[in-house]
């Protein structure tokens, strides 16, 4: 709940007249954390540390519980790893690092038998993972997901952008509409569902000048 000046203001007068913290909680309403907080900046900082010394002393206790949440609530975790990733990348790898090094078996164990189970998303995540490897190797930069790739095979039907032919997850490759080499990006603006026999004679050509060569072929 968010609070305006005048309850800070009305906290910071009860305060100087010698009222206890725990009074001016049941008399303005406030909880006794966020009360402590505003009188005193250091308040916060000192839970913090608390939070994350008890943390440290339960790892066992806190682990099983963040596991029970990730099965009763599977979207909610996704979105809060996902944005712990996207405000801190660099500690986000560390730690799904030094998780695989602690769990290597067990991970290798559980992706195999996805892959088993889910071929054909698997092929389509390789693609995508692909791409997104020669966006970085090139300097190109953006991503795409696999949500949006097959969104965009579904609006041209799953045929080729350049000569029409049916596809499919096997035979589906990702193509650069404006080449990486030439600075385009790896954002789905930027791709479309080809043929291998297209991505492959189109090579680091834009869209209109590879038009150019099938219309003389």
């Amino acid at each position: 709940m968010r609070y305006d000046e005048s309850y800070r203001t009305r906290v910071a007068e009860l305060h100087s007249s010698g009222m206890s913290k725990a009074a001016i909680s049941r008399d303005v309403g406030v909880s006794f954390p966020t009360i402590s907080k505003w009188l005193d900046p250091e308040y916060a900082k000192r839970q913090a540390e608390c939070v994350k010394s008890w943390k440290k002393e339960n790892h066992e206790l806190v682990a099983e519980w963040s596991r029970r949440e990730r099965r009763r609530r599977p979207e909610v975790a996704r979105a809060a790893t996902k944005k712990y990733a996207d405000e801190h990348p660099e500690k986000a790898k560390e730690r799904s690092r030094a998780y695989y090094l602690r769990n290597r078996d067990d991970v290798n164990e559980r992706a195999a038998k996805w892959r088993k189970e889910h071929p054909e998303e698997y092929r389509l995540i390789s693609k995508r993972m692909q791409s997104k490897r020669r966006a970085w190797i090139l300097g190109g930069g953006g991503e795409f997901t696999s949500a949006e790739f097959i969104q965009l095979c579904d609006e041209w039907g799953w045929t080729c952008a350049y000569c029409g032919r049916e596809l499919t997850n096997k035979t589906v490759t990702v193509d650069h509409k404006i080449p990486l080499s030439r600075g385009g990006r790896n954002d789905i603006q930027n791709i479309a569902p080809a043929c291998l026999s297209c991505n492959s004679s189109k090579h680091a050509k834009t869209p209109e000048e590879f038009a150019s060569v099938l219309a003389m072929g």
